[in-house]
This record gives C-alpha cells, structure tokens and sequence, in this order.
C-alpha cells in the first residue's frame, strides 16, 4: 500500500489515478470526505480516509487504520496549505501556525509514527519553488515549504538508510 496524503484533489488525485493504474494499492487520506471519494471512485485500489493530518487525533485515526496493514511501501506527503495569501506584516499567528502546523509539523510527526511500524519504507515531500524563491504575499506558505525542504535534508543525514525525498513539481494548475 501507499499512502498519498492530500489526495483528494490536485497533484495528489493525479498521483493517485497513477499509482493505481499501475496497480498500487492507495489510501488517500484528507479532511474532504467528499473528494476523497470522488477520486476513489475511479479504481477498487483506492481507499479513504477523511482525517486532518496537523491535528494529533487525525494522525492518531491514520495510525488505527494501519494497524493490520502488513506492508507498507510508501508515504508520500502532499497536503499542504497556501493560506494565506497577504503581505507578512497581515498574518496573523494562528494562520500562521495553521499553515505551519499542516505543511512542517504533520510530515514530521505523521513520518515518525509511522516509521516506528514499517520498515523499507519510502517517503516523499511534495515541495515546492516557492521555498527557494520568494513570491510576494506568499511568506507563510514559502518559508513552510522551506522548512519542508530543510526537513528533508535533514533525516536524510539523520537517517542515511532512509529512502527520503523532496520533489519540486512547477507550477501545476490546480485549486489551490
């Protein structure tokens, strides 16, 4: 199995189809009920799961659900939040930390749970060029996303047996 989180919609819905047109097993896991199940709906592969991955309970449902998973191939991280979108000196400190929270935090905190459970497990973050090149109104979201990178590099020298990545996908249409 392989998770995709935030594959609801956007590059996490096309991931998604892909992997299960390779006959992957995916379980996609987002706050929307409803587009979870709409992006199921093409393949018996695809599961759901409607939890929030910045809140402990959300990745605490993510970890119940694992529970009788005997292998687990891959996580790849792809929830994420742009909100919002205003000059630095406009945000506040619980967008702030929303935006945070979702993009840093759960990648962290959802890979260490997980990777105390499977082994040979694979991980990817769905960064972005935002991280490397500032976009005006967008500070919260690009220093999320280095963070994210900066993350990534880390367990990667933490960790030299992990298989971690960060890709950069460009600038994709979607609604977010």
């Amino acid at each position: 199995m392989i998770i995709v989180t935030g594959g609801g919609s956007g590059i996490g819905r096309a991931l998604t189809h892909a992997l299960a047109k390779r006959g992957e097993r995916v379980l996609i896991i987002g706050r929307r009920a409803q587009a979870l199940q709409e992006t199921a709906a093409d393949s018996e592969l695809i599961e759901t799961l409607a939890a929030d991955v910045s809140e402990e309970s959300g990745r605490q449902r993510i970890l119940e659900r694992l529970k009788n998973e005997p292998v687990l191939k891959a996580l790849v991280h792809n929830a994420g939040i742009i909100e919002p979108i205003a000059p630095l000196s406009k945000v506040s400190l619980q967008d702030w930390r929303q935006i945070m929270t979702t993009n840093v935090e759960a990648p962290l905190f959802l890979s260490q749970k997980i990777l105390a459970s499977f082994n040979n497990l694979r991980i990817l973050h769905v960064g972005s060029g935002a991280a490397h090149f500032p976009v005006k109104a967008w500070g919260p979201y690009c220093t999320s996303k280095a963070a994210l990178s900066m993350l990534t590099r880390v367990w990667q020298e933490e960790c030299p047996d992990l298989a971690i990545a960060s890709i950069m996908p460009g600038i994709i249409d979607t609604d977010m």
